[in-house]
């Protein structure tokens, strides 16, 4: 993969972000005007997911891009964020996307994204899943940030 390649993905994974924060704040802006529906809670539920899906395939392609492998196994997606976090045991052919302050908003979205992926709808809990929407547009936005200075498109 090259640079232009990777860059190319990258642009694509973070337009289809951006399009579903955007759903993300609809949600919100009616919620600040009415309580939400089971639905509403549900579908902010499943665009929060599908963001957090859309990072771990940027990050995905960010090893294929720096010739690292993949984790595998059980835990193979909170082994992806710690790989791109600074430590004992980094690889430094990958860049450093998540310091000490974002690794925990990071992994708030990654659990929230695995409740959704394994969970019935009909359980989640209105508060917990809004409180989850609100850190989304600020840490994907910190997220993207880091990335873009990385690919060199700051």
């Amino acid at each position: 993969m090259t640079l232009d390649e990777l860059r190319e993905d990258i642009a694509i994974e973070f337009a289809r972000i951006e399009e579903t924060l955007a759903e993300i704040r609809l949600i919100l802006q009616g919620d600040r005007k009415a309580i939400l529906s089971r639905s509403d809670v549900t579908a902010g539920a499943t665009y929060l997911a599908q963001c957090y899906s859309g990072i771990e395939n940027v990050l995905k392609r960010i090893t294929k891009y720096c010739g690292v492998p993949l984790p595998s196994g059980s835990f193979w997606h909170a082994e992806l964020i710690g790989m791109f976090q600074a430590g004992d045991v980094h690889d430094t052919r990958l860049p450093i996307l998540v310091d000490s302050r974002l690794f925990p908003l990071l992994t708030t979205l990654r659990k929230f994204r695995h409740t959704v992926a394994h969970g019935y709808a009909i359980a989640f809990d209105r508060e917990t899943v809004l409180g989850t929407l609100r850190l989304a547009d600020d840490t994907i936005e910190w997220f993207k940030q880091n990335v873009r200075t990385f690919i060199g498109q700051a």
